[in-house]
């Protein structure tokens, strides 16, 4: 077992930082959580609630958040929690993610949330800091540990859906709606292929544009629309997909880990789309980062943690049961 604290919990993807109600990106509302990852579901229904001003903006911006004001912070900028100091870091998978530092009771902790070098808009992750304690986040990376170029991926989408188009049906290219979308709409954008996107994939690619990051809606607007265009839909709102007028529809889910759809959606496929770290590349934040202790949280722990095992880390999946209480 490694040396970490045995009061770190995890909830489905979120982990607890011992003796403290403050938890990194849980799905469930906690006492105080920090938003660090694009995917986390239920971040809007926190009470407390600590990301940067530019997340904060973008949580409000399909759906209004729920809970007070949250505490916004700039990256790189120490703010105080209780006993707590945290910073927080842009991890390079979306606008407004971050990776965080805290620091409690003299000892260190590094989250790397959705850490990401390979994005086309963002600049890349900062560099993690020495610490004693890491988690490791497995929400974006692929099963096979490995990854494949995502512009080559983008190369074999934009011909699954002329291929799918050219068939007379409707491609539905199923994604992350921040981040793995904008990534999308701008490779679709680059290819010069018309496309149609989800109301909240518009409004996040607005802000996008706002930063000065090329994210349009549709690729080419002044070419009328063909009838089997293709549509950029977030995997949050696929009951709702169902009830689409869209001719003949064939779905595209695109991202690291295939989607259990039900199988009377008829032709779905999974496009593997990866833009989270590899097992190498962990190996070299933990080669940084030189901590005393390892865990992974997310839903490739259990992977993740035997794979580090086998080349020598004393990783450990984070605990599966909260042993903090839950806000109902």
């Amino acid at each position: 077992m490694s040396g970490y604290p045995a009061e770190l919990t995890r909830f489905l993807s979120g982990a607890n930082i011992p003796g403290t109600d403050v938890w990194l990106d849980p799905p469930r509302r906690v006492p105080f959580a920090i938003w660090c990852n694009p995917a986390t579901v239920g971040i809007r229904n926190q009470p407390k609630l600590l990301c940067t001003d530019l997340a904060a903006r973008l949580l409000g911006t399909a759906r209004p958040l729920r809970n007070r004001a949250p505490l916004v912070t700039p990256y790189g900028r120490v703010v105080q929690v209780g006993p707590l100091h945290i910073t927080l870091h842009p991890a390079g998978y979306c606008l407004g993610d971050a990776q965080t530092r805290i620091r409690h009771e003299k000892q260190t902790y590094w989250y790397t949330g959705p850490r990401s070098t390979r994005s086309a808009l963002l600049d890349v992750a900062d560099d993690p800091e020495p610490c004693h304690h890491i988690v490791l986040a497995t929400d974006t990376m692929a099963p096979s540990l490995t990854y494949t170029d995502p512009q080559l991926t983008l190369d074999v989408l934009c011909n699954r859906i002329s291929e799918i188009a050219a068939n007379q049906m409707t491609p539905i290219v199923v994604c992350t709606a921040l981040g793995d979308a904008q990534e999308i709409a701008h490779g679709l954008f680059r290819r010069s292929l018309v496309y149609a996107a989800h109301k909240a994939i518009r409004r996040y690619n607005k802000i996008y544009r706002q930063h000065g990051l090329e994210v349009p809606d549709v690729a080419v607007p002044a070419t009328p629309k063909p009838r089997f265009t293709p549509v950029l839909w977030p995997d949050f709102d696929l009951e709702r997909l169902t009830t689409q007028p869209l001719a003949n529809p064939a779905i595209l889910v695109v991202g690291p880990r295939p989607l259990k759809l039900p199988v009377a959606w008829g032709h779905v496929e999974h496009v593997e789309y990866c833009r989270g770290p590899t097992l190498n590349e962990l190996e070299e934040v933990l080669t940084q980062t030189r901590p005393e202790s390892i865990r992974i949280c997310g839903p490739l722990q259990e992977l993740v943690a035997r794979a580090l095992q086998q080349r020598g880390w004393s990783a450990e999946p984070v605990d599966t049961q909260p042993q903090l209480p839950l806000l109902l």
